[in-house]
């Protein structure tokens, strides 16, 4: 087994980390909602002003080639954001006091150079007294420089939670996630960021690293607080910091963020707040990423840029007959990067490392079939159903150097089970592109890895080029964990190196060595239980009172602790209505071969086969009809006490069925916690029959408890360990 010894930067009372009882969207808005208000105070007098004059003359011309500027939000948006931000800025440095005005914030940003007209000037004094009264209500303190990323996010609160309490922000949170923007906590961007240079290897201080869907800076700023670099904050993101981001005034906040991290640079420098924002400023692009990759000169596609669809002796994921052949690939990858390398003439032949958190979106807007050139993920006119994400994965190798780079993107779980033909298209390019990937897995219970607020399950993608063209592939288990425990999340992790593993359909999630042995057993054998039925088909709960005595056993569609699988059962009277959702209804040529399905279905086995594979929720059809099992894998003496085992289980299970109300819809499940001698005869049986060595069913068990139980050390959740049993019902509100 290969691990990254990360950092452990534990949380330490950050309100930028999710913790017990704390919310990263709350604590935001807290310190936010001041801003908003005199945002939009100073907002409402600026309509109809020559605003643009005034802002360019305060900010300069700062923009590289403004030809390549994708300036979408209304200047005066601008304006206000930047008066107000100036003036926060200023108090967190402790440069001005509560008797200054918004005027005083901007003589302090423009320096001894000052400005020719001040934006303040175009506004109501009274506006602006008004204005700085709501700015006033903030405490300028660390709390809110440590959020400070977050609360000069432009979009506002439109989380589930802020829509609980305010309905008016339902509207902000569609726009938030029809764009894909979710906050990223800053331990995520830490790790990600000591996790990508630490897999470089280079000097930190000479690395160029880009993250190509910025934000506000969240990324950017985990890059100037890694202990590794050695220059002072302002010198290393003029030198090696760069930023895309696809709104102006995230890009402008991204700025105001990166100068708060400089201040005392700027003091021993004497360097004027205006002239460092300024410079700070030129390295970040408010652009389309998505539109950096173009055709090269010579007619290579950018989608193609670092691999082609060969094998052999690779470098950098090419098949390359000689150096010139390497020459010219490097030419053609530096064409490739198109206006990306005019904007940025430092990084001719691309990042040394790219970084970050892209939109979970919907393509939208961005269907157009010239994305299919460019991009391997994208066939033909984009779908309603393609993503966004899976083009910024290929950004990895799209927008960073060929001989040697490192990257890191934090992305939806889909990304290791889902078979659509984006991902699959995805995941055939990260194949031939090459290098070593790593991928660490988080689940969305008991918490998230984006908070409360954001109940998402995740996969962290890095990736490591060099021109040895050394090929590896790591992955961890499905991460649970609870806020208590979050402090130890990323320094517990464990990367388990894969063989001979093609990851096309999926990215299976390995938390040891003889799980990865396991793994290729099962996905070896020839034998699948689709094979076995007679007939599958979909089946609703109150069906159930009308079933006849037939072979037939059902499976839910959804799952956590366990695969809810059962026979007939004597529908009880249940709380509200019967839930809608099919089960998975499996017909046997036998009432034998059915008692067997049932009992290779509540193995711990696979249980675990499950989670390895799918996203430790849903059970798809096609994970159900691959199970590597079938009444012909099993001698004849395995299959009948594999007969009695499924027998004797299902008497067990239904003394205690565990009911659950969620919506006012009832469901029913059958726990196989209740029966664990069952379970080890039958684990023993299935592993014998694999030629999985029979120490294997002793890890089972500890998996299948560490997945159930999650945190021991937290005696609140004493009452998720079934083993020793649960009320009979449970409500939910998942």
């Amino acid at each position: 087994m290969t691990v990254i010894a990360p950092i452990d930067f534990g949380r330490g009372g950050r309100l930028s980390v999710p913790g017990p009882g704390l919310v990263l969207s709350s604590e935001s808005e807290l310190r936010s909602a001041p801003i908003r208000k005199a945002v939009g105070l100073i907002k409402d007098r600026l309509r109809g002003a020559d605003s643009r004059a005034v802002f360019l003359s305060l900010f300069g011309d700062v923009m590289r080639h403004k030809e390549f500027s994708a300036q979408r939000e209304p200047v005066i948006d601008c304006v206000a954001w930047a008066m107000t931000t100036i003036y926060v800025i200023g108090r967190c440095a402790g440069e001005l006091t509560s008797r200054d005005e918004l005027s005083d914030a901007e003589a302090w940003f423009g320096g001894d150079v000052g400005c020719r007209t001040s934006l303040s000037a175009i506004v109501d004094k009274d506006v602006c007294l008004r204005a700085k009264g709501y700015l006033d209500e903030l405490a300028f303190d660390a709390d809110l420089q440590e959020l400070l990323p977050y609360v000069l996010e432009p979009h506002g609160p439109g989380s589930r939670r802020s829509v609980l309490k305010d309905p008016s922000t339902a509207s902000t949170r569609l726009k938030k996630r029809e764009h894909g923007v979710f906050y990223t906590p800053a331990d995520v961007a830490e790790f990600m960021c000591e996790q990508a240079l630490a897999l470089h290897g280079g000097n930190v201080d000479e690395l160029k690293a880009v993250d190509p869907a910025c934000g506000t800076g969240v990324y950017l700023r985990a890059l100037v607080r890694n202990p590794r670099h050695r220059s002072d904050a302002l010198e290393y993101i003029i030198n090696c910091v760069f930023g895309i981001d696809i709104s102006e005034l995230a890009i402008q906040a991204a700025a105001f963020v990166l100068l708060n991290e400089c201040i005392d640079c700027i003091k021993r420098e004497r360097t004027s707040p205006r002239e460092a924002w300024q410079r700070i400023r030129r390295n970040l692009w408010s652009f389309d990423a998505t539109e950096a990759l173009r055709t090269g000169a010579d007619g290579v596609l950018v989608s193609n840029r670092g691999y082609q669809n060969s094998y052999g002796t690779f470098s950098n994921g090419v098949a390359f007959e000689s150096s010139e052949r390497m020459d010219q690939a490097n030419a053609a990858g530096s064409a490739a990067l198109g206006a990306l390398s005019i904007v940025f003439p430092e990084v001719q032949e691309g990042f040394d490392l790219l970084i970050g958190n892209p939109p979970y979106a919907p393509l939208g807007r961005l269907q157009r079939s010239d994305l299919s050139t460019r991009f391997k993920s994208v066939h033909g006119r984009p779908s309603a159903r393609d993503n966004l994400f899976p083009l910024f994965i290929e950004m990895m190798w799209g927008l960073t150097r060929l001989d040697h780079h490192s990257a890191a993107l934090v992305v939806p779980l889909s990304i290791a089970y889902h078979r659509g033909t984006q991902l699959n298209s995805c995941r055939e390019a990260m194949m031939e592109v090459g290098g070593e990937w790593r991928f660490a897995f988080f689940d969305r219970e008991p918490h998230s890895l984006f908070g409360e607020d954001v109940k998402t399950r995740n996969a962290i993608i890095f990736h490591r080029q060099t021109s040895d063209g050394k090929r590896a592939l790591f992955t961890t288990s499905l991460q649970k964990w609870t806020s208590r425990s979050r402090d130890k999340l990323f320094s517990s992790l464990k990367f388990t190196e894969l063989t001979h593993s093609d990851i096309r359909l999926g990215i299976p999630k390995i938390g040891s060595t003889s799980q990865a042995r396991a793994l290729r057993l099962l996905q070896g054998r020839n034998h699948y239980l689709g094979g076995e039925w007679v007939d599958a088909s979909p089946f609703l709960l109150r069906h159930l009172v009308d079933e006849t005595d037939r072979p037939r056993i059902f499976l839910a569609s959804t799952a956590y602790n366990f695969l809810n699988v059962f026979r007939w059962y004597e529908m009880r009277p249940m709380p509200g209505h019967l839930s809608e959702n099919p089960v998975l209804a499996m017909e046997f040529a036998s009432e034998s071969k059915a008692r067997v399905m049932l009992a290779v279905l509540s193995s711990r086995l696979i249980f675990w086969y499950w989670q390895a594979l799918c996203d430790g929720f849903h059970v798809p059809r096609w994970f159900v009809e691959a199970i590597p099992f079938t009444c012909g894998s099993f001698s004849n003496a395995q299959h009948c006490r594999l007969a009695k085992l499924g027998e004797s289980l299902w008497r067990c299970i239904q003394k205690e069925p565990l009911i659950s109300v969620n919506g006012g819809r009832s469901s029913i499940a059958f726990r196989p916690f209740l029966c664990e001698e069952i379970r080890d005869g039958i684990d023993e049986i299935l592993i014998e029959a694999a030629g999985i060595d029979s120490s294997f069913a002793a890890e089972l068990k500890s998996f299948v408890r560490r997945a159930v139980v999650v945190d021991s050390s937290d005696l609140r959740r004493e009452h998720f360990d079934v083993f020793a049993g649960q009320p009979e019902v449970m409500l939910e509100n998942r």
